[in-house]
């Protein structure tokens, strides 16, 4: 049996059962209330990891762990069953610039303003439509993509259980928190930065308290449920 809950399994050339500590049998029934796909990327990460004959497994647990925390937000409090619908496909960014080039190109040839290099007059009609182009680019960016801050700041409070503002400081604080394991998981995940199996434990035990404490908080009502879970799991694990 493994030597603790992320002790790899014993190689017998097949891959075996991911075995689950009772906080992580926790937080897999949590994440599984939120959405299937979101406890199957969960498990299979630790399954990875415990694949003890795979030389890669860090790199590939990273993988399961970092498309989990980018795929989390928009699993959040959307139901289990939903009607299909037809979502119309947003231009992408590329999308846009490429498309911006083309105007920028199209306005030089046709503005009086623009004297190769240098522009200079009134604003004339090419001109003019060009800018106005660029602003609601600029809006659509501020709208449709956010920063990295901000959306991580969206993350935060959509998971928080008590649903209220954090103070601006402590809400920093989390947002650093889910940002350096994000970080930390997609470096291992692209083999830019190297892992033991040490460090690589602690991480995981960060981002999954992290998750546990929004996704499953122990109030006082169910903490005897949360218990009960992971004295099971613990018993489990036991030889």
């Amino acid at each position: 049996m493994p030597d603790g809950p992320l002790a790899p399994a014993e190689s017998s050339g097949q891959p075996k059962p991911a075995e689950l500590s009772g906080h992580q049998l926790a937080l897999h029934n949590a994440l599984a209330k939120q959405n299937k796909l979101l406890a199957a990327m969960y498990l299979g990460a630790l399954s990875v990891y415990q694949q003890s004959i795979n030389p890669d497994r860090l790199a590939l647990t990273a993988h399961d762990l970092r498309e989990l925390m980018e795929k989390l937000p928009r699993h959040l409090d959307i139901p289990v069953a939903t009607q299909p619908v037809t979502v119309q496909k947003q231009p992408s960014l590329t999308d846009k610039v490429k498309a911006l080039v083309q105007g920028w190109k199209k306005a030089k040839r046709n503005s009086n303003c623009f004297g190769n290099p240098l522009w200079s007059g009134k604003i004339d009609g090419p001109l003019q439509r060009y800018l106005v182009r660029l602003e609601e680019f600029s809006l659509w960016v501020e709208t449709n993509r956010p920063t990295r801050k901000q959306q991580t700041g969206k993350v935060i409070r959509r998971l928080d259980p008590q649903s209220r503002p954090l103070p601006p400081t402590i809400e920093d604080l989390r947002i650093d928190e889910w940002d350096q394991c994000h970080d930390y998981f997609e470096g291992v995940s692209h083999h830019n930065r190297d892992a033991t199996v040490e460090e690589f434990v602690r991480w995981l035990d960060v981002l999954e308290s992290f998750l546990l404490d929004r996704l499953c908080p122990r109030t006082y009502d169910d903490r005897s449920i949360i218990d009960k879970i992971i004295r099971e799991g613990e018993a489990d694990a036991k030889p």
